[in-house]
């Protein structure tokens, strides 16, 4: 177990910093509420604390994000990145925020943490590098049988122009499904609706996701499931 001055950093925490070494340093409470602490009565309370330790031991600081929820994002610091370089070999560059981009990478926290834990091995896109070899970048992606899966999150619903461009793509990087998953029942219901007809759709709701991850499952349904949906 790894000691930084007096705060020993425990397999829990490993899993905080993996999860902020794949998005950039960022870490937000509401992720950790439905992540790490999901499930506990006094989640936000204990994530919170553990989160305020890190912070006074020098690991991480934390800064505004400029909207009503969430307030605040934390971000690793110097000696935060070191500890992210030693543990996962990964260097953590300038951290940066955005107000517009903030709840899609909350949104997208949450599901790669759960694909993760799934074993589903996600890896998150790098526009600049997945661009030279296929025509679509998703958010997520993951192999099933060497077979490739799409992961798109998705808070807003496009124009039907749009999406048709993006399927046309999808299709020529040879996919074998796309799973979106999004913010409630009834986006996927408004996104099933709203895109191409196609049998490689998959939809789930990330309160859906988190749900069935415990049983050990993702538990998307079809496009022609989705479209059917009974929204309470």
């Amino acid at each position: 177990m790894m000691t930084y001055k007096n705060l020993q950093i425990t397999e829990r925490d490993e899993d905080i910093l993996r999860l902020m070494s794949v998005f950039n340093g960022r870490m937000f409470l509401t992720v950790l509420e439905k992540t790490i602490w999901h499930g506990y009565s006094n989640a936000n309370r204990q994530a919170r604390n553990r989160l305020t330790k890190f912070v006074k031991n020098g690991l991480m600081l934390v800064k505004k994000t400029g909207l009503m929820s969430p307030r605040s994002c934390y971000v690793l610091s110097e000696a935060g990145k070191e500890i992210v370089r030693t543990l996962f070999d990964v260097n953590i560059g300038t951290i940066t925020l955005s107000m517009s981009s903030t709840p899609h990478t909350v949104l997208e926290m949450i599901s790669y943490y759960w694909l993760y834990k799934l074993d589903k091995h996600p890896t998150r896109t790098i526009v600049g590098k997945w661009c030279k070899e296929h025509k679509h970048t998703p958010d997520l992606y993951y192999m099933k049988d060497n077979k490739l899966i799409y992961v798109e999150i998705e808070r807003t619903v496009k124009g039907a122009g749009e999406y048709n461009s993006i399927f046309v793509n999808m299709t020529k990087d040879n996919v074998y499904k796309v799973l979106y998953i999004v913010e409630s029942r009834k986006r996927v219901k408004q996104f099933a609706k709203r895109l191409p007809k196609s049998d490689k759709l998959m939809f789930v709701s990330i309160e859906d996701l988190i749900e069935n991850a415990q049983n050990g499952k993702i538990g998307a349904i079809s496009q022609k499931q989705a479209e059917q949906l009974e929204i309470k």
